[in-house]
Formats: structure tokens, C-alpha cells, sequence
């Protein structure tokens, strides 16, 4: 069986401290060993020395929207969250009736593709109409476009059957009664679609590298009623799905919730029908909604006071806030960091994840940048934001193969290049400064390999 050996300056599993120019043994894309000291079973195997790179399980992003990858630059947010919203749609209703799905799918793969290259393993993505299981690319594909024919040992030792992951989650609304027929239609095609796929088991399956796992995201407060919220996350608890709907993210919402207040009363209007514009529910009945779900993610929750957060706290880790930094300091360009408590957040044990968000608010789709920003985020430990990129989103999802670096566990790592040593008076921090970048374990590898000993 294919078994290769790499030693790393640095390996952070986040189940033990990090170790220094430690050794990682994969064998069929599982993790053999882990240590300082390579044992002598081991001492015949490929080797290979990366003396610049420090080792991380593979990054996940708990919150994104590939379908609008193929910006190239954010939409300008000019004070109003709701006309940021209208451009958004104005995007996604740009495109050619004729060319839609194309159109999609190239978008769909060039954000997988980006993700890939920065180091995320695993992406959840909020899916519309259209959307196909078959534009998920299979696997070694990725692989082969950005490094070529790497080595099969590589490959086969390492990477297994799969060298990333997706959880698509179809998005539901009932903003008048065609969009709530539709976008159910959607949600049951797709988990039909999902479940038909031959996969390897109930978490994690190779055709497409998709997530055998239910999930559904009931918009937002302002596009979905409490009824549907409430009925998803009922179901939910059928088979276990992940509830991932936005909630809080902006102050337009929260105002319009308690008062129908503008802007958002207006541009709602040509929209909804006259059943939905009676329909009122307050923030915190939306918040016991999800928090009655077998596992749930809230999109931003920027806005949540003291006494909703403390009810999230009880739900840890089963519940937990997807944060997406870069897409904060957009909406909150003077304030990003100094704003936002994410620190008295996990002091009160509000359990939080990472995401990017889309194009449409982010420059990029790096889980990466994403935590290098949380360091100017007051109070917040290295180990912390380590934790939120990886092992946190692992374990509320139940993939239990993932999220740290163990014996037993997938090798599907992110490897860190460093720009210089480690401070090790601090490491996590100092892995993530700025200058550091992070790629997918193999691509270093590739360029490694003529440093194989």
C-alpha cells in the first residue's frame, strides 16, 4: 500500500502542542504517524524534507456562495444593506436566460478551483437555482489542472480517493408563493440528486467530492417566513441536517423586524405577496428556530444582543455563528476589528466558524485571509482563530475524519509557507502573519520534489 513520509518544520495538529521538524506518515490517504522521530517501519518509505512549511489540518469554509465567483471585485456597499442586496440580485439576474447555466457552472468551478489553491478542503456552499452535482469537478481533477501528472505516490499515499470536499445547501424562500414552491422544489431535487450519488460512506463520499449530508438555508428573515424557518428546522432533526440560515447581519434587518421600518419595507414590496407582508415574528423567534435544529450555522448574526448569544452559548458546539471577517470590515470599513466582540464571544462560549462569504463582498475566497485578518480582531489567541478555520467546523458537522491531524485521521493537509521561522514564544500568531501563504499540502510537494531523500 502507498505510504510516503514528510517532515516539516513545523506540524500544528491542534489535538497537542505544535512540534518542531516533526514527521507525518500518510498511507491510502490516511495519517500513519506523527512525530518528532520517524520510526524505523517507516525509515524505507518516499521521503520528503519541506523545511520552510509548518502543517495544518485542511481549512473549511462554513460559509460561502460560489455562484458569484465570477466577480472580479466586490460591489461597492454605500451605506445601505438592502441596495447592496439589490445589486447582488441585479448580478445574478445579468446573465443570458440562454447562457444561465453555463454561465453558473463556470462561476461554481472557478470558486472551487480558487479555494482549492489557497488551501481550503472543505467548502459549504449556499446554492440557487441552477445547480448540478455533475459541475462539482471529481476528483484528482483539481490536482491535475494545477500541478500536472504529479507523482502517484503522492497522490495515492496522501490524497486517497478525494482531495477536497463540498456541502452544497440549497436556498429556500417564501417571499411569495412561486419562489416558496420553487426554491422547495429546488432543496428536494437536489437531496435526491445527492443521495442517488454512489458514496463511500455517510459523511464523506468520492463521487464529486460531495457531502452526503442534508442541509437547507432558509434565506433571511426578510425573504423567509417564521413558518418556513420553523419548518426546516423541525425536519431537521429527521436525518440530522445542518439548518445555515443569514440572520442579524445587518442593522436594516434588525429594524426592519421590530417596526416594518425602511428601506427594507419598499424594497421588499414589488416582491412579496400580501400573506407575507403579515406575517411578523420578532429576532429572537427566528434565533429559537434554528436553535431547534439538530445542527445549525448562522450566517453573520452581527447583531444578536447579549441574551440571544447566551442562548446560542447552551447549543455549543451544535449551533454556531459563521463569521466572515473581510465581509464584516466591507459593510464596517472604519471599525472591522475594534467592533466586532468576537473574544468576549468565545469567553461566553458562543461557538463560532469561518467563511468568506462570496465575490460579492470579498476580494478573494481564502479561509486563510480570513484568519490572518482575525489578528487585528482585539483579545483573540493564535490557537483560537486555528480552531475556527478548522477543528470547530469539523466537529459541528460531524466529520469526524477531519479538522486535526491525527493518527487515523485523512491527510488532507494545509501546508503553511513560511516567509521566515516561527517566533516560538508565540507560534500561532506567528504563523499567521501576513506574509505567510497557505496551499494545499501536495502542490508544495510537487514543487518539492526534487528534494525527495
Amino acid at each position: 500500500m502507498p505510504t510516503i513520509a514528510i517532515r516539516s518544520a513545523w506540524i500544528f495538529s491542534l489535538s497537542s502542542p505544535p512540534i518542531a521538524n516533526a514527521w507525518l506518515v500518510a498511507k491510502d490517504g490516511l495519517i500513519e504517524f506523527i512525530g518528532r522521530e520517524l520510526p524505523e517501519r517507516f525509515q524505507t518509505v518516499p521521503r520528503w524534507e519541506l523545511p520552510n512549511t509548518a502543517l495544518l489540518p485542511g481549512l473549511i469554509n462554513a460559509h460561502c456562495h460560489l455562484e458569484f465567483s465570477d466577480m472580479t471585485a466586490p460591489i461597492e456597499f454605500t451605506g445601505s444593506f438592502i441596495t447592496w442586496i439589490q445589486s447582488v440580485v441585479r448580478h445574478r439576474s445579468s446573465a443570458n436566460p440562454t447562457d444561465l447555466e453555463a454561465q453558473r457552472q463556470k462561476a461554481i468551478e472557478q470558486g472551487i478551483r480558487e479555494s482549492y489553491l489557497q488551501g481550503t478542503r472543505v467548502l459549504l456552499d449556499t446554492i440557487t437555482a441552477p445547480w448540478s452535482p455533475s459541475w462539482i469537478p471529481a476528483p484528482g481533477s483539481l490536482m491535475k489542472e494545477a500541478i500536472g501528472d504529479i507523482p502517484p505516490i503522492v497522490s495515492d499515499a496522501l490524497i486517497g480517493d478525494a482531495e477536497w470536499y463540498l456541502l452544497p445547501i440549497p436556498e429556500v424562500l417564501d417571499i411569495n408563493p412561486s419562489r416558496g414552491e420553487a426554491t422547495r422544489k429546488f432543496a428536494q431535487e437536489v437531496h435526491e440528486q445527492i443521495d442517488a450519488l454512489s458514496l463511500t460512506d455517510d459523511a464523506i463520499g468520492a463521487s464529486g467530492c460531495l457531502i452526503k449530508r442534508v442541509a437547507v438555508s432558509p434565506h433571511s428573515p426578510y425573504t423567509a417566513s417564521l413558518e418556513l424557518f420553523r419548518a426546516c428546522c423541525d425536519a431537521s432533526h429527521e436525518c440530522g441536517a445542518l439548518v445555515a440560515p443569514h440572520l442579524a447581519e445587518s442593522q436594516e434587518e434588525i429594524a426592519w423586524l421590530s417596526s416594518r421600518a425602511e428601506p427594507i419595507e419598499s424594497a421588499l414590496a414589488p416582491f412579496r405577496d400580501s400573506a407575507f407582508g403579515l406575517r411578523k415574528a420578532s429576532i429572537e423567534e427566528y434565533l429559537d428556530a434554528v436553535l431547534h435544529s439538530a445542527k445549525g450555522i448562522i450566517a453573520h448574526a452581527n447583531y444578536l444582543d447579549d441574551i440571544l448569544l447566551s442562548k446560542i452559548s447552551q447549543r455549543s458546539p451544535l449551533v454556531a455563528i459563521a463569521h466572515c471577517p473581510r465581509t464584516y470590515r466591507h459593510f464596517h470599513p472604519d471599525s472591522s476589528s475594534q467592533n466586532y466582540p468576537m473574544a468576549e464571544r468565545l469567553r461566553n462560549h458562543v461557538s463560532h466558524v469561518l467563511g468568506t462569504d462570496s465575490r460579492a463582498s470579498n476580494p478573494d475566497l481564502s479561509i486563510w485571509r480570513e484568519m490572518q485578518t482575525l489578528l487585528r480582531y482585539p483579545g483573540l489567541t493564535g490557537n483560537q482563530i486555528l480552531e475556527m478555520g478548522t477543528r470547530s467546523s469539523a466537529e459541528l458537522l460531524g466529520l469526524d475524519s477531519l479538522g486535526s491531524l491525527e493518527v487515523g485521521k485523512r491527510s488532507l493537509c494545509t501546508a503553511i509557507l513560511l516567509a521566515e521561522p516561527l517566533a516560538e514564544h508565540d507560534l500561532s500568531r506567528s504563523l499567521l502573519a501576513d506574509e505567510n501563504r497557505a496551499f494545499p499540502l501536495e502542490i508544495l510537494m510537487s514543487r518539492a520534489w526534487q528534494q525527495i531523500v
